[in-house]
């Protein structure tokens, strides 16, 4: 039951309706350069302590911050009927990517990088949206997989990378990141929490199933970033050469010693819900270390 502005009560299908579109591509201002799809993203020489690097580093992040919101606004605008706090928390995901968002615009406007200064990606809104022909489109089973994708595998990988990000940065004493990071790291456990959550009341609550779908579904979607990675490959010779030069002088390039390594933060993704199954599937993976 939802009110009116009267105060007159009205029945749920009254106020929530059925959605009237789909929108499978994230749109961006004219004016803003897009990457090609299946072009490598820009990465900084290095992101550690060179100005121009950071502030790059911090650019990359919008663009996950704004597309998941935009992902998590369609979950929630496309399935009426799921219960009403699936939809209080697709909401709090979307308005905290969206404050995430505005936080990595702000670090990087220190080291005077703006949005769009570097080409805009949209690859996780635009692969995560539907899975034709796995999924059928507006089906629960697309909804599953966007949760499974963006907000069990993506943002539990988010929960390794902020740990490690916060600690590097307060290192290199860059308080300002690392607050940051920390910061985002506490809203990323409950985005990771609720995909769990909804993730499991979509397959009935039955783990066996909450992971082999999560299985299928990274297949599905390695399989096709990999076709479109092989079709940009077939199309941009040039640009292929010139990527594959680009990523040999970052591997080059001369960065400070981080006493520190990238692993599995273990402690948030128990506290987000991770079973140790969740866990032992993203080592086998190879995606994290486990030290």
């Amino acid at each position: 039951w939802g009110c009116c502005s009267t105060g007159e009560s009205l029945p749920r299908q009254e106020g929530i309706w059925q959605p009237q579109d789909r929108v499978n591509r994230a749109v961006r201002p004219e004016n803003m350069p897009r990457a090609t799809p299946g072009a490598l993203r820009l990465l900084p020489k290095n992101a550690w302590t060179d100005p121009q690097g950071i502030g790059l580093a911090a650019h990359n992040q919008i663009h996950g911050e704004f597309t998941t919101m935009e992902l998590m606004s369609r979950c929630l605008y496309e399935h009426p009927d799921m219960p009403a706090a699936f939809h209080l928390d697709m909401a709090r995901h979307a308005s905290d990517e969206s404050r995430h968002a505005r936080i990595f615009m702000e670090l990087a406007a220190l080291y005077d990088v703006q949005y769009g200064d570097y080409p805009v990606y949209t690859l996780t809104y635009d692969a995560y949206y539907e899975f034709d022909p796995a999924c059928p489109m507006g089906s629960k089973q697309e909804l599953l997989w966007r949760l499974i994708l963006r907000g069990t595998i993506d943002e539990g990988l988010a929960l390794d990378d902020l740990a490690y990000q916060a600690k590097s940065r307060d290192f290199l004493d860059q308080q300002k990141f690392a607050n940051a990071c920390r910061y985002i790291l506490a809203d990323e456990t409950f985005h990771v929490q609720g995909a769990l959550k909804w993730s499991r009341y979509l397959c009935d609550r039955n783990e066996e199933q909450v992971t082999q779908q999560r299985e299928t579904a990274r297949q599905f979607l390695n399989t096709k970033l990999c076709e479109r990675r092989l079709a940009y490959e077939q199309q941009h010779a040039k640009q292929v050469e010139e990527e594959l030069a680009y990523r040999r002088e970052v591997a080059a390039a001369e960065r400070p010693e981080i006493p520190y390594t990238r692993v599995l933060n273990r402690s948030a993704r128990m506290a987000a819900g991770y079973t140790e199954a969740d866990i032992n599937q993203v080592l086998q993976w190879g995606y994290a270390d486990a030290k």
